[in-house]
C-alpha cells in the first residue's frame, strides 16, 4: 500500500490544503486447518497446515478544493482487500500459560483494488468515475508468536512478522502485527 500512499502524498503536496487519510490499518479474519507432526512437551509442538484469511484495508482518501470560475472540490477514495491461501508450518513451544512460537507460510494470494472520483463544482456533482482492478500472485508471511491459552480449547494470540505480497499494481508487503483468539475443538 505504501506506493498508493506515496502517490496521494504527492498529490497533497501540489494542493495545499489538502485533506489526506492514508492506508495504514485493516481488518482480518481468517482459517486455519492444521495437523501436528510433533506434540512432545520438552521440545515444543510442529504443526503444518493450510489457511486462508480476508484482509480489508481501510479505505484512503483525498479530497482537494480550488477556486477556478466558482469552487471546485476533488474527492478520491480507495478501497483494497487480500485473500491469500497459505500452505506453512508452526513451531510453538509452551511455557504454561504463556506459549512462544514461530511461523513461515507461503501460497497464492488474489488482490483487488478500487478507486472512486467526484468532482463538484459549486457543491453540485458533476462528474463520477470508478475503476477497478484485480490481481493475484505470490504470497509469502514470517511471523513471530506470543499467545496466552485461557482454557484448553481458547487463547490469545498476537503475530508480529513481515508479509512478502507485491501483487499486481497494489503491494501488500510489510510489517504485520495480528492479535486474535484461536478456537481449537
Amino acid at each position: 500500500m505504501s506506493d498508493i500512499n506515496e502517490d496521494i502524498k504527492q498529490l497533497s503536496v501540489l494542493f495545499p490544503g489538502t485533506q489526506v487519510d492514508l492506508f495504514d490499518n485493516a481488518l482480518v479474519g481468517g482459517l486455519q486447518l492444521g495437523y501436528d507432526i510433533l506434540n512432545d512437551p520438552s521440545i515444543g509442538n510442529l504443526n503444518i497446515g493450510i489457511g486462508a484469511y480476508y484482509l480489508y484495508v481501510l479505505p484512503g482518501s483525498i479530497k482537494f478544493s480550488f477556486i477556478f470560475f466558482g469552487s471546485i472540490t476533488f474527492e478520491s477514495i480507495y478501497n483494497s482487500s487480500l485473500i491469500p491461501i497459505l500452505g506453512g508450518i508452526t513451531y510453538t513451544y509452551n511455557i504454561n500459560p504463556i506459549y512462544l512460537g514461530a511461523n513461515a507460510s507461503v501460497g497464492y494470494g488474489f488482490a483487488s483494488f478500487s478507486s472512486d472520483l467526484t468532482i463538484k463544482t459549486n457543491g453540485q456533482v458533476i462528474s463520477n468515475a470508478s475503476q477497478s482492478n484485480s490481481a493475484s500472485g505470490l504470497v509469502a508471511e514470517g511471523k513471530l508468536i506470543i499467545g496466552l491459552n485461557i482454557i484448553k480449547e481458547l487463547s490469545v494470540e498476537l503475530n508480529v512478522g513481515y508479509r512478502y505480497a507485491p501483487i499486481g499494481k497494489t503491494d501488500f508487503s510489510g510489517i504485520i502485527a495480528t492479535l486474535g483468539a484461536n478456537i481449537r475443538p
